[in-house]
């Protein structure tokens, strides 16, 4: 901006990434990647879960997906043979 001295170009917002390092590129690439599959995103939701839900306790991983797989699939078999 005008008249700050550049400052504000400097700014960072707590917590920001830098956009252009490879390392967000692949996660950012991955999660996209596991959405177009139908596979959900548990950093997301724990993430989501952290901000949002602080009194939530955030489950693990393996019990995130469990509970995802028995409410796509049920608990019956998928298919008829």
């Amino acid at each position: 901006m005008p008249g700050d001295g550049g400052t504000a170009r400097q700014r960072r917002l707590p917590g920001a990434t830098e956009r252009g390092s490879s390392g967000s590129l692949v996660a950012r690439l991955a999660c996209v990647l596991r959405q177009v599959a139908g596979m959900p995103d548990y950093a997301g939701y724990a993430e989501h879960l952290r901000r949002c839900h602080p009194e939530a306790s955030v489950p693990s991983e393996s019990d995130y997906y469990a509970v995802y797989l028995r409410n796509r699939y049920g608990d019956g078999p998928t298919r008829c043979c």
